[in-house]
């Protein structure tokens, strides 16, 4: 997975393993790091909601972010990630099922998947 976003998301679970940082801080510090000026909610939303649930490796639930739709596909994405046997090598196919699962018309998607789907194959949703 070689997404910008897969890429900034799992730098940023990798510094929460410090236990130095939260998520929002590791988050933006994983962008300074890419050097990428980033305002995309979805992407980050999406980090923070696995985080807010308590997905990601050593890291407490809390509360981390409000946005119900980018919690909703995290949960969604992580539960088909560990329910099947396929093998997600493109994030938009992934994309693809977390919006027919949730019945919702399909788009592009803004950056959802590449995050779930490169914590995910970087050992990081537990």
């Amino acid at each position: 997975m070689s997404s910008m976003f897969s890429k900034i998301a799992v730098t940023a679970a990798e510094l929460l393993q410090s236990g130095n940082l939260n998520p929002y801080e590791a988050w933006e510090k994983s962008l300074v790091k890419h050097k990428k000026d980033y305002t995309k909610d979805c992407p980050k939303n999406t980090f923070l909601g696995l985080c807010q649930e308590g997905y990601i490796k050593n890291v407490r639930k809390g509360r981390y972010t409000k946005a119900s739709k980018n919690l909703d596909y995290a949960k969604e994405g992580v539960r088909i990630l560990k329910t099947t046997d396929k093998r997600y090598e493109k994030h938009g196919l992934l994309w693809k099922d977390i919006r027919s699962n949730l019945s919702l018309e399909p788009n592009p998607g803004d950056g959802q998947a590449p995050v779930i789907l490169g914590l995910w194959e970087a050992g990081y949703i537990k």
